[in-house]
């Protein structure tokens, strides 16, 4: 049975394993299945697989980590064989597909660009909020006391701090009083505590920050870090720092109002039951890739499980092992942000903005890397060299993604898994399937190989992770 990625089905149930994987209830009971997995018209046999797995004694024999392996087989022949017939996989269509995250990126790059010059009027905005004063740029110069100063060494010290407002009250220049600073950090910053809020000072250092009117300097105030000589400068000496800091706060403010106003203009709604799904399907992403349930929904469409695949597939590692830790309320927001990041992409394209010439260039390039890193890791081009006709090319082509594999399997650390969009686009355009029958079949047989060898424990692991 052919299974594209399109027409699976994600069901927490060991028979719907069984369909995931590409096969029937017939095929998972029957004892005469010899083939795993084909991509288009080349196969994976048990004996094969069973053999790889036991000579190379790296890949464990259980039933995800060889899955993946299976999966991993699938993507490197379908690729084999796109670039033996000639394809260089950098036709326009492929490239919008299968570099899609740098799409989004550009996309709604631009939206928000475009929301901020309609929302924000930065200069007005810095004016404002320096009045409003709930932000402040702050310096100090800092004389520091110890807790085990005697009442001689901190009177010294207070005694120095009031030298220095002295100085300063009477004209003398903040820049050779800052020499005497011992903020190390705020030293090398002009004696600058950068933009603050209430709340990010101790109570004392605060009281008396939030109370000086532009271009005063304060009183000698002491905390438990020391004395301090305080000033809150004009607004036109440190325009530029405070700017930054108001922009990177109003741009949060326009944000958090935009997303929620998008959340409930396009009726985003999570369906109960969604967390459990999450979990299994970043479990088994390979299993997941092509499940249509529905995980949420929003204003004229459905967010499914390979939608959820898809956007997990795009972050870090770590975030996709959260995942499996991650409390339903936790996985509940997660998956509000991804609709949300679907219907900003919707957004974007309504209004009108379109991928320029230059960054869908910029995205060629990056896809020919990748697809160069590739040929050059299978070693396609030395095989195919010279080589003309197509069932040579093909012959040749796949035996090479076999003969990488073989390696694979006694040298773990020099995978080279394909791009996960990339994959997902060989899968879509070929004809592939994997027989959940013929897995367990060379499970078995690979165990009883290694019996008979007297290999070692596996490794954990396997590619793609373990």
């Amino acid at each position: 049975m052919t299974r594209t990625r399109n027409d699976a089905r994600l069901v927490l149930t060991v028979l719907a394993v069984v369909t995931l994987a590409g096969c029937n209830l017939r095929d998972a009971l029957s004892g005469t299945v010899t083939v795993v997995a084909r991509a288009d018209d080349h196969h994976l046999t048990v004996e094969r697989l069973a053999e790889t797995v036991a000579a190379g004694r790296a890949i464990p024999t259980d039933r995800p980590v060889l899955t993946r392996w299976t999966h991993r087989w699938v993507e490197y022949s379908l690729f084999a064989q796109r670039v033996a017939r000639g394809d260089s996989l950098l036709d326009s269509a492929t490239v919008i597909d299968v570099m899609w995250p740098g799409v989004y990126r550009a996309l709604v790059g631009e939206l928000h660009d475009r929301l901020l010059d309609e929302r924000l009027d930065l200069a007005r905005a810095v004016d404002s909020a320096y009045v409003a004063g709930e932000l402040r740029v702050i310096r100090h110069i800092l004389i520091r006391t110890q807790p085990e100063m005697t009442p001689a060494q901190r009177l010294a010290a207070q005694r120095s701090a009031e030298a220095i407002w002295g100085r300063l009250v009477n004209g003398g220049p903040w820049v050779r009083e800052n020499e005497r600073n011992e903020d190390p950090g705020a030293r090398q910053r002009g004696g600058s505590l950068g933009v603050i809020r209430r709340g990010q000072t101790v109570p004392e250092f605060e009281s008396v920050a939030f109370a000086l009117r532009p271009g005063e300097i304060s009183q000698v105030t002491q905390t438990q870090f020391g004395f301090h000589v305080i000033q809150r400068p004009f607004l036109e000496s440190v325009r530029d720092d405070f700017a930054q800091a108001v922009e990177r706060t109003l741009i949060q403010q326009v944000d958090s109002t935009y997303l929620a106003q998008l959340e409930t203009d396009w009726r985003i709604r999570v369906k109960g039951g969604a967390p459990p799904a999450m979990r299994e399907a970043a479990l088994v992403p390979d299993l997941a890739a092509g499940s249509s349930k529905t995980l949420g929904t929003y204003r004229g469409g459905s967010f499914t499980v390979a939608d959820f695949v898809r956007w997990l597939q795009t972050r870090p590692p770590r975030d996709q092992q959260l995942v499996q830790v991650a409390d339903d309320e936790q996985l509940d927001d997660f998956l509000r942000s991804l609709i949300r990041n679907e219907v900003l992409l919707r957004e974007a394209r309504a209004g009108g903005i379109r991928l320029h010439d230059s960054t869908y260039a910029a995205l060629k390039t990056q896809l020919a890397e990748v697809v160069g890193q590739l040929r050059q890791t299978l070693g396609l081009d030395s095989v195919l060299a010279g080589v003309t006709d197509p069932a040579q090319r093909l012959a040749a082509a796949t035996d090479a993604a076999d003969r990488y594999m073989a390696r694979l399997a006694t040298n773990l650390q020099d995978a080279k898994v394909v791009e996960p969009s990339l994959a997902a686009r060989l899968k879509d355009d070929g004809r592939w399937s994997v027989s959940f029958a013929g897995l367990e079949q060379a499970r078995e047989r690979a165990r009883s190989l290694r019996a008979t060898q007297g290999a070692a424990p596996a490794v954990p692991g396997g590619p793609g992770g373990p």
